[in-house]
């Protein structure tokens, strides 16, 4: 019987998510979104807008049935050593301790795409580093997740009315980050932009 179920609750997760492959297309942005086990309960609450979950976030597009996620990782590394990373929705999600993940979408045209797979192939030439720091004022080729996004988003005109959030930081936060207040770009800002549209989210723990 348990075999049963999980047989069963493994299809339905396949099916799930063919759907929403059938619904993916070519004329919309999509944002990813992730989080794991040991962030999800401090970092996403401390920083997020709304979100209490995501403490990761990725840019792109559908192509020959797929999503070609690109995002800016403090851990992997691609072949020329930059910190972003361009990858399918599958090795995005593929964590030993993620906890939820999402898909959100834009609806926009194909001169847009266009536009954004040109800016994705600029950043793509240089070397990015991940931002530790998670300044806006330092060089243009440091960048963590939620900036790089939000200045992909720039580039096409979508993120243009959102601003920085300024936020006090408490005695553990000031140590970690070395200054009393932070300036940033939180992981769920395109949330607060107008025409974004949860597709599908997962809990995995």
């Amino acid at each position: 019987m348990e075999k049963f179920l999980l047989i069963l609750c493994l299809a339905t997760a396949i099916n799930n998510f063919a759907q929403n492959i059938k619904i993916a297309d070519s004329e919309h942005i999509y944002v990813f979104t992730r989080s794991t086990t040991h962030k999800k309960g401090f970092i996403a609450e401390d920083f997020n807008i709304k979100d209490s979950l995501s403490t990761h976030v990725g840019i792109g597009f559908f192509e020959n049935g797929k999503f070609n996620v690109y995002n800016v990782d403090n851990v992997k590394k691609s072949l020329n050593q930059s910190s972003l990373i361009r990858e399918d929705y599958s090795s995005f999600i593929n964590l030993n301790n993620i906890y939820h993940s999402a898909i959100w979408s834009y609806r926009t045209n194909k001169l847009k795409i266009n536009t954004l797979k040109d800016a994705l192939n600029q950043y793509e030439k240089q070397i990015i580093l991940f931002d530790k720091d998670f300044r806006l004022d330092n060089e243009a080729t440091k960048l963590y997740c939620s900036e790089f996004v939000f200045l992909i988003l720039g580039e096409i005109g979508i993120s243009t009315n959102f601003k920085p959030v300024k936020k006090e930081l408490t005695s553990f936060y000031k140590s970690f980050f070395k200054r009393s207040t932070i300036e940033y770009i939180p992981v769920d800002f395109f949330t607060e932009l107008d025409g974004f549209v949860m597709l599908e989210q997962k809990f995995y723990k």
